[in-house]
């Protein structure tokens, strides 16, 4: 029940879908690092939704940080090796993608929104 109300109203905290005894793989903070680096496709893919994300798209923006940062990371000689980090760090990885599109949205769009919305005021 906690899980779904804290799904319901956003809550990103990684931890909150994963097992108690979950443990990230050798590739997650290489991963976590990787994510900050797709703020300019978010800008290029996202921006004309400037003033609110609709939810489906909001998701779609998760998704696209996941497929365009996982792939690259997630490599070993051994492929089990890195499908297995994949599956293990998944629920964390989608908690933090969402953490950071919501944290970015803050910092980046809605002062963009603020000032868009003062420039045509004048």
């Amino acid at each position: 029940m906690v899980v779904q109300q804290e799904a319901v109203h956003g809550a990103t905290r990684v931890g909150t879908v994963q097992e108690p005894d979950w443990k990230p793989s050798r590739f997650f903070d290489e991963w976590k690092e990787s994510v900050a680096e797709i703020k300019g496709e978010l800008i290029m893919q996202y921006m004309h939704f400037y003033r609110g994300m609709p939810t489906d798209v909001r998701q779609e923006a998760i998704d696209h940080i996941l497929r365009c940062t996982m792939p690259v990371v997630y490599v070993s000689d051994d492929r089990d090796e890195a499908f297995d980090a994949m599956d293990n760090d998944v629920d964390a990885m989608r908690e933090y993608a969402t953490r950071f599109l919501d944290e970015f949205w803050d910092d980046y769009w809605k002062p963009f929104l603020t000032k868009q919305l003062a420039d045509s005021g004048n």
